[in-house]
């Protein structure tokens, strides 16, 4: 993105203030100061109307504007209260949900592909406290079976971490569905991203694997207790390093985006030994589910209307199984894969499952 480009206030024509001002912000940085590019123009603009100038330091929210030496009625009264209202708008947006950089490099989101993966990210209320330690939930994704949380552990000054750290014991549990034939078990883990003398950061998932979505309660859980693994300089033997002696845990409502789309088919959906009960897609995944008496095919195939495709090695995704029926064999199989990069999953024209295609337009 380019940077604007910064003029002095006498180089503004009177009556292109709001043009500029408007570019100034449409070519807003994330690393600028909306507040110090504005500036010069607001100045200008409390010039006109015997104003003081706007102040920097002050910020938005102490913006006051000094009476006038000659009592007068302006339309650009109205005009600057506009342009104030526009600027709080548009600073706004520019500071608003931003996808954490760590979460960018796990997923492999670039500059292009933000706007994908942002329905899908949160940042819940969610931290404990307890003897000045600190576990707090800095970010999450999720989909309809998959969801991922960005967590931070800090300590205060009198509590140094242990180097060489390999984990952290902490485990993220959904709410299971009720349903027999819906618990397909799971997979999870966590990864720790970043160690220092006083903080962590780290990245717990799971994969649920149920044919429900993930629009109830989630549950970041240390137990027994908050410690961490780590190994000595040396020394092949890890050891433990206790934080705290109670357990934690930190819930929130997790939310389904709209950008989770699901297809039920409902004829023409039978392969040789299985049938394909559901297809979901999101930004991040493929989820399928299939029921049958064979084993499960080997790819999947997602076909683009720009004529592309993407083949989806099904025996390396993560799967979850339940016997439905035990005198005939019938088995429920959820299937879960997440992208090694985000996908425009609106421009997917349809879906082949071994033998079975789907059209999803």
């Amino acid at each position: 993105m380019s940077h604007y480009k910064k003029r002095g206030p006498k180089e503004w024509p009177d009556e292109h203030l709001i043009c500029d001002l408007e570019e100034c912000l449409e070519h807003l940085r994330e690393e600028d100061d909306p507040f110090l590019l504005a500036a010069p123009i607001l100045d200008a603009l409390d010039r006109h109307m015997g104003a003081a100038d706007f102040d920097a330091d002050k910020n938005w929210e102490t913006l006051c504007l000094s009476q006038p030496k000659k009592k007068r009625t302006h339309p650009r009264v109205l005009l600057l209260a506009s342009i104030i209202i526009f600027c709080l708008a548009a600073c706004g947006v520019a500071m608003g949900l931003h996808l954490h950089g760590k979460f960018a490099s796990f997923f492999q989101v670039g500059p292009e592909e933000t706007a994908l993966v942002l329905p899908l990210t949160e940042e819940p209320e969610a931290s404990d406290r307890q003897n000045g330690v600190t576990v707090r939930v800095l970010q999450t994704i999720s989909d309809t079976v998959g969801s991922y949380v960005l967590y931070e552990i800090t300590t205060p000054k009198t509590v140094t971490l242990p180097e060489n750290i390999l984990s952290v014991n902490s485990i993220l549990i959904p709410e299971y569905p009720k349903a027999f034939e819906d618990r397909l078990g799971g997979n999870g883990g966590t990864k720790l991203l970043e160690a220092g003398a006083h903080r962590l950061l780290a990245l717990s998932y799971t994969i649920e694997n149920s044919a429900r979505p993930l629009e109830h309660s989630m549950r970041l859980c240390f137990l027994p207790n908050l410690s961490l693994r780590y190994r000595e300089e040396g020394s092949f033997q890890t050891k433990e390093y206790r934080l705290l002696d109670a357990p934690v845990m930190l819930e929130w409502e997790g939310q389904v985006s709209d950008s989770v789309k699901k297809w039920t088919p409902d004829r023409g959906n039978a392969g040789k030994g299985y049938t394909v009960r559901e297809v979901v897609l999101s930004p991040i995944s493929f989820s399928a589910c299939l029921d049958g008496t064979a084993a499960l095919p080997d790819t999947a195939t997602l076909f683009f209307v720009n004529g592309t495709k993407r083949e989806i090695a099904l025996d390396q995704a993560d799967a979850g199984h339940v016997l439905l029926e035990e005198g005939s064999g019938l088995v429920r199989h959820r299937i879960y894969c997440r992208f090694s990069s985000p996908i425009d999953h609106t421009t997917v024209e349809k879906v082949s499952i071994g033998t079975v295609e789907i059209s999803i337009n």
